[in-house]
């Protein structure tokens, strides 16, 4: 116990006066360096940052300085002898640069693997918010299993990301709020953070992931209150009440990233996937040879298992959405789908009369030769 209470007298005088160093450090907001704080984890990354970039400019400096003044000091001049050495052995200045940078050294690791401590264990009362990405789109899902491509919190509640990868490794990262995590296929990982300050902020991919990895981006609201954060859960969350099938598909075809493959413009450039325009009942040959109809039961089996009919020229690159739309998501997406062939689009503008309205049977007529059978492939 002597010895516990002799290393304490040591130790929490040196820590009060790092952390006196730290502190006003830690205050400075967002600046030419560094975005605007947005969580608790903040001034403790800020701190350290701005301490070590501190340090980086002084000694710069410094050494910059005397360089120049020994340069010029000691510059040969004309008709001078060879210089001899007079140094002799100086235990002060030795002591001085192994001790002082041991200390700065020292202080950067304490406080820095405590803010990563701080950083690794989520309070119990976290909420849990599920993310997955894949090329090149994050999905945020909340535990009433509504999803969205922008992530909404609650400000000073904080919040746990459970993350897995269906493609290859990505990292998220939202610089306001001073967190980065890898996101790994094949397992989970975890990340959590405690908003402070209401706004939108941004979240980029910070792992380079393919083609479209500068692509990869979205935004963080960070709502004033729980109530607030509620109340927009409870309302998206229901989406038949407010949007109609057709807008929901358009919807979903940006924050389910399918404008990341598939285009939904004519004379478009080629995608890494078929293009939807004009899709929608046309016929489509397969890499087995097998031709089918772009029907219902073809687009809603492409979207649950997209490695059971492979077009022509493509490869299978498609993550799978089973589990991640539900099934009025589905159709909403089929509907947006059908509404990009000309030949059915006021058809399906017709049928959208209110929020929440259904979309045109599933018996539209087909564009298929007449010696097609649309329900069978064709070899």
């Amino acid at each position: 116990m002597a010895k516990e209470r002799k290393t304490k007298m040591v130790f929490t005088p040196c820590q009060n006066a790092l952390s006196a160093v730290f502190a006003p450090l830690a205050k400075l907001d967002g600046s030419f360096w560094l975005p605007t704080k947005a969580s608790t984890f903040t001034g403790e990354v800020d701190g350290v940052f701005n301490f070590v970039m501190f340090i980086t400019i002084f000694f710069t400096a410094l050494i910059t300085v005397l360089l120049v003044v020994f340069v010029i000091k000691f510059r040969h001049r004309a008709g001078q002898d060879q210089a001899t050495s007079t140094s002799t052995h100086n235990t002060a200045l030795e002591l001085t640069w192994t001790i002082a940078p041991t200390v700065i050294v020292l202080a950067i690791f304490y406080f820095g693997f405590k803010g990563f401590m701080d950083m690794t264990v989520a309070p119990d009362n976290a909420l849990t918010v599920y993310v997955t990405a894949k090329k090149w789109v994050w999905s945020f899902k909340y535990e009433n299993g509504y999803s969205t491509d922008v992530l909404h919190l609650p400000k000073d509640q904080p919040v746990r990301f459970v993350m897995s990868s269906e493609d290859v490794i990505h990292s998220l990262y939202f610089p306001a709020f001073r967190t980065k995590k890898d996101v790994v296929p094949g397992r989970y990982n975890t990340l959590w953070v405690k908003p402070n300050v209401a706004g939108t902020y941004p979240i980029y991919c910070a792992e380079y992931c393919g083609k479209n990895h500068s692509e990869m981006h979205s935004e963080v609201v960070v709502h004033e209150s729980e109530a607030d954060f509620a109340a927009w859960l409870k309302e998206a969350s229901n989406w038949e009440k407010r949007l109609t099938y057709l807008d929901r598909g358009k919807e979903l075809y940006k924050s389910a990233g399918c404008l990341q493959c598939h285009s939904n413009e004519a004379n478009a450039p080629r995608g890494i996937g078929p293009s939807f325009y004009n899709l929608y009942m046309e016929m489509q040959p397969c890499s087995d040879g097998v031709t089918v109809q772009a029907n219902e039961d073809y687009l809603h089996e492409s979207i649950l298992n997209p490695t059971a009919k492979i077009v022509a020229g493509y490869s299978p690159q498609m993550p799978n959405f089973r589990g991640t739309l539900s099934d009025h998501d589905v159709e909403a997406l089929i509907t947006y789908i059908k509404w990009l062939n000309p030949k059915y689009t006021s058809q399906i503008e017709a049928a959208q009369l209110q929020p929440g309205s259904t979309t045109v049977p599933a018996t539209a007529p087909s564009t298929a030769p007449s010696n097609v059978d649309p329900a069978k492939p064709v070899h």
